[in-house]
């Protein structure tokens, strides 16, 4: 009856054991679903800033203003590379579109000596070789212009100087007809 007894103490005791480890066990696994949840929020919480930074970024770039750039409050790197990326892209875009601009009013300022500088890759990158080769065809057009000018000048310089000459020969055959018609004036009375 002892040896029963102890058997059945024992067999309790295994069985609160277990009771504990599986009590345990839940608990670990109902912690670990709180620290997933947990982990779910905060990243749907980086997702829903990010998605609206991004909105906001995209709308300033509609509207042609590159200047804004995505900040983050949250940790998530993935997040923050993607981010980073578009940062770069807008900073990219905005260098590109401010320097064929300030090119574009120095032209329109009549200043042809500018060029588009900066180290510009793609679309950014041909656009500069575009707008540095207008700009030299233009000087070249401006120089040849101006080289036309001053042969027009010199051509019109000879051609006024041509007309003053024949206009005193003009006065000069004039006054000599004049002469000649009194003479003969003065031979017709005494004849």
């Amino acid at each position: 009856a002892v040896q029963l007894e102890q058997e059945k103490e024992d067999a309790a005791k295994r069985e609160r054991e277990l009771q504990e480890k599986q009590a345990e066990r839940d608990r670990a696994a109902a912690k670990a679903a709180q620290d997933r949840a947990a982990q779910e929020r905060v990243r749907l919480e980086a997702m829903s800033e990010f998605r609206d930074r991004l909105d906001e970024v995209i709308g300033d770039a509609v509207r042609g203003d590159f200047t804004h750039r995505m900040k983050l409050k949250s940790t998530d790197q993935d997040l923050g590379q993607l981010a980073e990326g578009i940062n770069v892209l807008l900073a990219n875009v905005d260098t590109g579109v401010a320097e064929a601009g300030r090119v574009i009013k120095e032209i329109a300022a009549g200043d042809l000596t500018g060029r588009m500088d900066g180290d510009f890759g793609g679309a950014f990158a041909q656009l500069q070789a575009d707008v540095n080769s207008t700009l030299v065809s233009l000087n070249a057009l401006v120089g040849d212009l101006a080289e036309r000018g001053e042969n027009v000048e010199g051509t019109s310089s000879e051609l006024k100087s041509a007309a003053e000459d024949m206009s005193r020969r003009s006065e000069q055959n004039a006054a000599s007809l004049e002469q000649t018609s009194a003479a003969l004036e003065e031979m017709s009375v005494s004849v």
